[in-house]
Parts: structure tokens; C-alpha cells; sequence
């Protein structure tokens, strides 16, 4: 009953530490590419900048257990450099997991500390896989599919570097959407809502053109997303939820 209290243990602390593992590599490479520091979320712990300061606290990211957010430093192009910030993640949990592996086996076989290793070295790889091979499911796209959606396709780079600097810039100035610069919510030209990137842009460029009140063009939009196919669940609850929002307050315009 002991042991296996203790390999639950292991296994929760385990996993936690891997979350930090992956939200680091995201930190590290981001910085070495051209990324700058905003937030740093494991479960509700958060590391975060305020002003010229860092401050610590409370927080959640929902749905994930951990957040490395980050705003580009360079301009909006079709040329960002997005791979290695988004590839770090996995990196750092593939090499965290070798590492475990490898000092799982300086212990004798059927010690606690051998277990321990293992347990976390195996954790790291499930990491890898999960993170590293691209997937998405019905509310969200892994790191490795975000890669794959920009890859020749320039209008989810730009989607990709928008909502890195409108979720950076809602972060850190706390304001409300008409403070931000209305070039992050132009028009972009593929309208391919399938790919995450470029259909997450346009639930952001949705709630601007609420608050501007132009209810019929938000509507178009979300009347575009319901239509398009393969579009994840979460976003499309979105612009079904929006969808009723617009048609109500057209109605009572008219």
C-alpha cells in the first residue's frame, strides 16, 4: 500500500516537473530567437512581468498545465522565426528524459530511486510524443501541429505572430481591445479556418470588431467559421456563441 502510495506520488511529481521541463525549453529557445519574456505558468504558480519588474502569484492557464507566454520582438513578415520556439518544449522534455533514463541505471535494479528515474524519464518521452508528433483533437492543436500549420503558409505565420503580441499586449497593459493597435486585427488572406493558427486570429479579430460594434462583419466571420470544415471544437463553440451575440443585437437594432 506504502509503495504504492509513493509511486503515485513520484508519478504526480513527476509529471510537474516535466510541465516546468517543457515550459522552460519554450522559454529558452524563444529568448535565443527573438521572443521576450511575459508569463511563466506551471499549475497556478505564475512568474510574470510587471513593468520593468518580475512579480510572482497566482494563476491558471485552462486546459493546460503550464504557459510560457512570450511576445515577438521582431516585426509582423512572412519570414518569422517560429520553429524553435515552438519545437523547444519537446526538446527540453526529450532531453530531460534521456538524462532520467540514463541515471535510472547507475541504481540497483528494484530500488526506489532506479523506479523514480524511470517513472520520470518515461514521463518526459510520453511528453515528447505528445508534444513533438503533430496532433490535435477536438479542443486543441499540440506544439508540433502549430509547426506544421506555418510551414509554407504565410498568412498563419502572421496569424501566429498576431496573437502572440494581442495576448502579450492583453497581459501586460490590461486594456481593452480598442487600446490595441487595430493593425493586429486587419483582414488576413486565407480565410482556411481548419488551420488552428489562422482560425484562433480570427476569434480574436471577432471580439475587436465586437467591441467596435460592427456586428455584422463579426457575424460574417463567424457565419464563415461554422460553415468551413475541420475546424476544432473549441473555436467553433466560440463562433457559435458570437453568432447568437451578433443576431441578437442586429435584431434589436433594427
Amino acid at each position: 500500500m506504502f509503495e504504492s502510495m509513493l509511486l503515485i506520488l513520484i508519478v504526480g511529481v513527476s509529471a510537474i516537473l516535466q510541465i516546468l521541463v517543457h515550459e522552460a525549453g519554450h522559454l529558452v529557445f524563444g529568448l535565443a530567437t527573438g521572443y521576450r519574456f511575459i508569463s511563466f505558468t506551471v499549475l497556478n504558480f505564475r512568474i510574470y512581468k510587471h513593468g520593468k519588474k518580475i512579480s510572482v502569484g497566482k494563476s491558471s492557464v485552462a486546459g493546460a498545465g503550464g504557459q510560457c507566454l512570450m511576445e515577438p520582438a521582431f516585426e509582423e513578415s512572412n519570414s518569422i522565426p517560429y520553429f524553435w520556439y515552438n519545437a523547444g518544449g519537446a526538446i527540453f522534455n526529450l532531453l530531460s528524459g534521456i538524462f532520467c533514463i540514463g541515471i535510472a541505471f547507475i541504481f540497483s535494479d528494484g530500488t526506489m530511486a532506479r523506479t523514480s528515474f524511470l517513472l520520470a524519464g518515461i514521463i518526459g518521452l510520453f511528453f515528447v510524443v505528445s508534444n513533438g508528433i503533430p496532433m490535435r483533437t477536438r479542443v486543441a492543436a499540440n506544439d508540433a501541429y502549430n509547426i506544421l500549420s506555418m510551414i509554407s503558409n504565410s498568412s498563419a505565420k502572421r496569424a501566429f505572430w498576431r496573437v502572440m503580441k494581442i495576448n502579450a499586449f492583453g497581459a501586460t497593459e490590461k486594456k481593452n481591445l480598442l487600446d490595441f493597435p487595430q493593425q493586429w486585427f486587419s483582414d488576413l488572406p486565407d480565410h482556411n479556418y481548419s488551420n488552428p493558427l489562422i482560425c484562433v486570429f480570427a476569434i480574436d479579430r471577432i471580439y475587436f470588431l465586437l467591441e467596435q460594434q460592427e456586428y455584422q462583419k463579426a457575424l460574417d466571420i463567424c457565419n464563415e467559421i461554422l460553415k468551413a470544415k475541420a475546424v476544432l471544437g473549441t473555436y467553433k463553440n466560440e463562433a457559435l456563441c458570437e453568432n447568437h451575440f451578433c443576431e441578437m443585437m442586429l435584431a434589436v437594432k433594427t
